[in-house]
Formats: C-alpha cells, structure tokens, sequence
C-alpha cells in the first residue's frame, strides 16, 4: 500500500526522521537529492531519444527554501553527466544552513546561476536552450497562492511550454510538488507549474492525486530520502491500493462448497422507468461471485442473467416501488448475508418512505449498501441512525445533498467532508469521484485507477453489486468497499485498454472483471 501525507503530516516525518532517527538535515537532503538525480537522468534519456544526454541543457528553478536547497544539490549531481544552470528567485540570507550549505557548493563548482530579482532579470531568461526545466522554487510549503517575483516567472514558463510545438517542447519536471499547488487540497493557481513528472520525497502526497493536482503533476514517481517507511505509517491515515494488497483482500474461494457458502445477496433496485439499473447491479453481483442473488423490483430487463432470482412487486402511480411491500422485503433480508438498495429506485415519496421503514427493521448485523436513490431515505424524519454495517455509496452531488452545502464545496473538501460525516455517523462511505475515497472516519483509502470512460450512466449500479458480493462473501464492509471500488476501475481501465474510454459501457465492466479477477 502507498500511503499519503498531508502537507502537515510530511513536515512531521521530516522532523521525526531527523529528530527520532538522528538523521541530519542536511543528509535528508542529500538523499533526496541523489534519488531525484537519478530519476531525472532516467527520464530525460527517455524524452530525448537518440540525442546523448551529454548534449542536453537542464534549467533548475530554485527558491530560497528547502525546496531550493533540493535544487541546487540536483544540480551538483546532474553537473557531473551534462549541461545545468540554476535559476534563483530570493535571497540568500533567508536560506537554511543547509540550502545554504548546497547553494555555496554551486558557486564554488562555478554552475551557471542566475539570481532573478526584477522583471527584467526574467525578460532575460532565454527558455528556448532547455531540454528540461525543473521547478524546485517552493515544494510542499505553499499553499497555492503564488506571491511577488515567482509570478511572473512563472507565468514566463506556462507561456513558453504552451507556445512551442510539441516536438520541442522541453521535459517539465517538479520537486516534492509543483509550485502554485496546495499540496493537501490539490487546488492550484493558474499559473502553477504544469508538470510531465513530479518527482515527491519520501511519500505521496494527497494534493497530488485531488481536484487541480490530477492536472498539473502529470507522472507522479516517489523518491527516496534515506528514512525508514514506519515515519510514514504512523503519521499517515489514507492509503492508496495496490494489486499486491489486493490479492490479500480477496474471498478464499474453497474447492469444495454450494452455493450457500458463497454469501446470498439482496438488491432492492429498479422501477417501470429505470429496470436496467437493477439488471446491472444484480449482474455484476452474481459476475463477482456471489452465491446466490435475489433481485426485488418492479419489473426486470431482458438483460437480466438467468443465475439471478427475481421476485416482481407492486409499484406506485409513478412506476416505482410501494410500501405495500414492507413485509415481503422484511422477510427477504432475513435471509439475506448483505442487503443493497438504491439504483434505479426513483424518487416517489412512497419509495422512500418504504426504504426508510425497512433500514430501520432489517437486522442489525446485516451490512446494508445504500446507493443512488436509496440515500434519500436518510433525508426523512425520524433520522436513520447509521452503524459500521452500512456502506453509503454516493457522488459528490448526493454527498452535497445529505450535508445540505453547495456541490463546489464539497468537491474541493471531499477528503475531509467524507472522513467527519463517517466518524460522526459509524459508518462506511465510499464517496465516489477522482479519486473515489473510502472511509470509516478512522483510515481512508483512496482509489486513484479508473479513467473518464466510466463516467457513463450504470457504472455506479455495477459498482454496487459487486461490493455487495465481496461482502457476501465474507470481507468486512470497509475493506468491500475499498475492494470494489479498486475492482471497479481496474476492469474500467483494462477495457479502456483493450478497446477505448469511449465506447466503455457499464454492462461492459462485467468483461473486465473476467479478466482482472484471476489476480
């Protein structure tokens, strides 16, 4: 598992590493330097193609901070193999002793170092020599906000690369973070460094992988610094999913077995208007392994697979479900290993009155995944008090719904939305975006596959069937929903793969998972 910090956390680690660890600062920095070096070299060879890496002309961009210090001691190191010349915005008697320490060793190898002072030091900057440009002005410590002469450096830099032909354009790489990024929120100036590759130290952080950062980080590849991993996990409460972690989490699938050792599955979904969202959840429900799977709707696609057992019931004026059916779904989710309700629902006041009577009387220690429409039952009074058996699975404008705030907002904070609605309510909430976060209030993980192709309509009824398979099967509620949210937009990502983003269809999803699933 990858795990991310904030930029508190990661200012922590820092200080834990030196202070716990007895590392030096300075050594920290060397290190990280040296690993960044390395990449660096990697990758320009690649973006240079048949041209000796001897030959090429790198510009460091370099702050009077920390971030600066890494630069400069890049530099050096890069020194050695090809051409380098350093950029410096500030002053030297603001450096750290130890940006001091690298800065003085740049002067003395005499490494072409150009102080940017005025507006006129920046007109000077001829770009057009570089084959590389690496931002090292700012790192982790800025908030977005982007302040006196780095401004209009900046802007001298995203003017450049958007104006040159695609051939020519030089390799954008950025240090720990790129400059004009929160690198907690990920919401960036518009003029943020816009980087191929962001080389982060130590541990990925979460502005790397939230709202603007998903457009200005490009690669993102981990360096390190020389410090043990166990900083990371006791700082550190979101993770990111790897395959190695999901092989782990996967339902043993005995040899021997019927298909009620497999988990029995209850979906309440669909109406007159809407059956395919019900043909899709159950579907992937029975894809994913579940024994046995019980479809209560009004009424079922011919998509619908055989192996699915359906009970048709009453519906309201407006084609959906009525609360003459109380007793039938009662009795249904006794029988039940995990209960999913929500797509395809509608939005009839008598359907939601009827999921809100049945969240309050199914068994307690049923997990319960609520989707779609089904979250509506938690707008009516008396309120439903949630437990960790229930998965709330919704967008960003459902979650925005439930809060009762605007969708912007919830967008820009949904980390840290998602992780006091689930400690305050006990609860399981996968809220779904880029990336999908999976939370129980205490550790979060964050889903960073799938790609634009699956947002298209049904992906989020499959989605829910196959959680509620792997709970059918035995996986706690937490880890289901994380489980199946990687799934999810892993099968997304193999098809877009295979075929295209564009012509990927939820029903399509079923086929990735045949081939995903052998893990």
């Amino acid at each position: 598992m990858k795990y991310l910090l904030t930029a508190e956390q990661a200012y922590k680690t820092d200080v834990a590493a030196s202070k716990t660890f007895g590392i030096p600062s300075l050594v920290l920095m060397e290190n990280a330097a040296r690993s960044a070096s390395d990449i660096i070299r990697e990758q320009l060879e690649k973006h240079l193609g048949n041209k000796p890496i001897a030959s090429a002309k790198i510009l460091i961009l370099c702050g009077n901070g920390n971030n600066g210090g890494d630069g400069f001691a890049i530099a050096r190191h890069l020194h050695e193999i090809t051409n380098v010349a350093a950029a410096f915005v500030g002053s030297p008697d603001k450096m750290s002793l130890e940006t001091k320490t690298n800065y003085s060793c740049l002067q003395f190898l005499e490494i072409p170092l150009l102080q940017i002072e005025t507006n006129e030091d920046i007109d000077f900057l001829d770009l057009r020599h570089y084959d590389c440009i690496v931002d090292a002005l700012i790192g982790i410590g800025g908030t977005g906000t982007l302040r006196g002469i780095v401004l209009p450096l900046l802007q001298k830099v995203r003017d450049y690369q958007f104006s040159v032909k695609k051939n020519f354009t030089p390799l954008m790489i950025a240090i720990d973070c790129p400059t004009g990024l929160d690198v907690t929120k990920g919401i960036a100036n518009p003029y943020c460094f816009c980087a191929d590759i962001t080389i982060t130290f130590f541990a990925e952080k979460t502005g790397l992988y939230r709202n603007d950062g998903l457009n200005v980080c490009g690669e993102i590849i981990t360096a390190s610094i020389g410090a043990p991993q166990s900083i990371i996990h006791e700082y550190s409460s979101i993770g990111r999913l790897e395959k190695s972690d999901i092989r782990e989490m996967l339902p043993y699938r005995r040899k021997i077995g019927s298909k009620f050792d497999f988990g029995r599955v209850m979906i309440i979904a669909g109406s007159l208007s809407m059956p395919g969202a019900a043909a899709l959840c159950a579907n992937a429900a029975i894809s994913a392994g579940a024994g046995l799977v019980d479809l209560y709707s009004t009424s079922f696609h011919p998509s619908v697979m055989a192996e699915v057992m359906p009970t048709a019931l009453p519906w309201t004026a407006d084609g959906t479900l009525s609360l003459s059916n109380f007793d039938t779904l009662l009795r249904g989710s006794k029988k039940a290993a995990v209960i999913a309700i929500g797509p395809g629902l509608g939005s009839c006041p008598e359907t939601i009155e009827l999921i809100h009577k049945l969240l309050s009387s199914i068994p307690v220690e049923t997990p319960v995944i609520l989707d779609a429409d089904g979250l509506r039952a938690l707008l009516l009074k008396p309120k439903i008090h949630l437990r960790n058996t229930f998965i709330l699975t919704p967008h960003s404008g459902e979650f925005a719904r439930l809060l009762g705030m605007e969708r912007e907002k919830v967008e820009h904070e949904s980390a840290d939305l998602a992780v006091q609605f689930a400690k305050k309510n006990n609860c399981v909430l996968l809220l779904k975006g880029t990336p999908s976060i999976i939370t129980d209030g205490d550790f979060s993980y964050w889903n960073t596959h799938g790609n634009s192709g699956m947002a298209t309509a049904g992906c989020g009824d499959v989605l829910t069937g196959l959680i509620a398979a792997l709970i059918s099967q035995g996986i706690k509620p937490f880890e289901g929903a994380a489980l199946g949210a990687y799934l999810h937009a892993s099968a997304g990502d193999w098809y877009a793969k295979q075929y295209s983003k564009e012509s990927l269809t939820a029903s399509k999803l079923l086929d990735g998972f045949r081939h995903i699933l052998p893990l």
